[in-house]
């Protein structure tokens, strides 16, 4: 698994990352969390974050850090309009 991680880390320009109760709880994801994190340091806006189904202390809970980064939340947004702001963003960065 983590050479299966690493391969898509090295290739990934950013990560969308759905923060959520499993997602907190799994050893693979924190390990996939913190490389994203060091990424993300290291690259600027890497990270972008959707909250499913979890509460802003949660999210502070798991990473103060990230708790405070601007995220799309599940509850306000239907999966078609995330997915046409990744679109947006991606088309932004590719062209912009």
């Amino acid at each position: 698994i983590r050479q299966s991680i690493d391969t898509g880390l090295r290739r990934s320009k950013f990560a969308i990352v759905v923060l959520s109760e499993f997602y907190i709880e799994k050893y693979w994801t924190q390990k996939e969390f913190n490389a994203l994190f060091s990424l993300g340091s290291k690259l600027g806006d890497f990270i972008l974050p959707i909250w499913h189904n979890i509460t802003p202390e949660k999210a502070q809970e798991f990473s103060p850090m990230l708790s405070d980064a601007l995220a799309l939340k599940s509850s306000e947004h239907t999966i078609k309009s995330i997915a046409d702001m990744f679109v947006e963003k991606l088309n932004y960065d590719n062209n912009g």
